[in-house]
């Protein structure tokens, strides 16, 4: 079994190889206080999520429910200015409307179609007119002494949901405009139950904090709960590496760039081949330390001991 490194590993590494080997030997950290501000983090996000799939319901029922109260209109003018609805006429358009909606789904299936986002949505209302136009040959019909009460009041109901679902659609919307660019479109996030992606080509495993489509382009994104650094931290940009190159094997889509998410702001990183093959050569020691269990301090920087979690167990901390 392939012994993998995960992308914490990378990050505890190439913030200073003794902290790496200070892990592997059981030292644990002593802070919890950047596991509490990015489980907030997640916690708004899924949030935020929730939101915008509401939203995205929330669009298709008000487009179905527009298109179905022209329905009873449409019906009232044509049983008033042209005569009695005929029941065969209405069966018909039901077979029709269901059989469209079988071929959408039947292409769907055999093709790829994921592309156009209104696919389901097409599929839905031709299924939902289908039995509407059954509904109203059957039943509707039927009572044709009641027929245009019937369909006046089924349009002023139906015009009542439609503006209290485009009221919550707006206000939606106003949150959703308010959002990072990174938060509005998620396509993963680490709740604590996503999925660990791994790379076979790397040796690497993790879960990214985020992953974002940004532009047609997936994104990765790393939260730190740290002040924004004047420089940009070599530890977190490997990091933001590692999971760009392991993005691009589990979903095959290059990475360009990805995002340090800092409280006070964003630093945008691009994500080259000369940052790859550091990553690259830092795996490489990474291994040699994991084999011969040895490493030392490899900076003079005692603002960077103060900062670390595993300094009190350091042979070689800086005071």
């Amino acid at each position: 079994m392939k012994d993998y490194f995960s992308v914490s590993d990378v990050e505890r590494f190439a913030y200073c190889p003794l902290n790496y080997l200070l892990y592997l030997e059981g030292v644990r950290a002593e802070s919890s206080k950047g596991e509490e501000y990015h489980k907030g983090i997640m916690e708004r996000i899924s949030a935020n999520l929730i939101l915008q799939s509401r939203t995205n319901y929330l669009n298709k029922a008000f487009f179905f429910i527009s298109v179905f109260t022209l329905f009873p209109l449409f019906l009232f003018f044509y049983d008033t200015l042209v005569g009695k609805i005929d029941f065969f006429f209405i069966l018909l358009l039901s077979l029709v409307t269901i059989y469209i909606s079988i071929w959408f789904y039947l292409l769907s299936t055999y093709f790829d179609l994921t592309k156009y986002k209104n696919v389901d949505g097409i599929i839905l209302f031709f299924t939902l007119s289908s039995l509407f136009f059954l509904f109203f040959a059957i039943v509707i019909l039927k009572l044709s002494y009641f027929l245009i009460p019937i369909l006046i009041l089924s349009a002023d109901l139906l015009l009542l949901v439609e503006s209290f679902i485009y009221y919550n659609i707006l206000k939606n919307v106003r949150i959703i405009s308010k959002l990072p660019k990174e938060e509005k479109n998620v396509q993963y996030h680490d709740d604590g139950e996503a999925e660990l992606l791994v790379s076979e080509k790397w040796g690497l495993r993790g879960r990214p904090d985020i992953l974002a489509e940004i532009e047609g382009e997936i994104v990765p994104v790393e939260i730190k709960s740290s002040n924004k650094p004047k420089v940009r931290p070599f530890s977190h940009v490997m990091q933001l590496t590692a999971y760009a190159v392991l993005v691009e094997e589990v979903y095959g889509r290059q990475v360009n760039y990805g995002i340090l998410k800092y409280p006070q702001g964003d630093i945008q990183i691009e994500i080259d081949e000369n940052i790859r093959l550091t990553l690259a050569s830092m795996l490489e020691r990474m291994q040699e330390v994991r084999t011969s269990r040895q490493a030392h301090r490899n900076h003079n920087n005692v603002g960077k001991c103060m900062g670390c979690y595993r300094r009190n167990k350091c042979p070689e901390a800086l005071s």
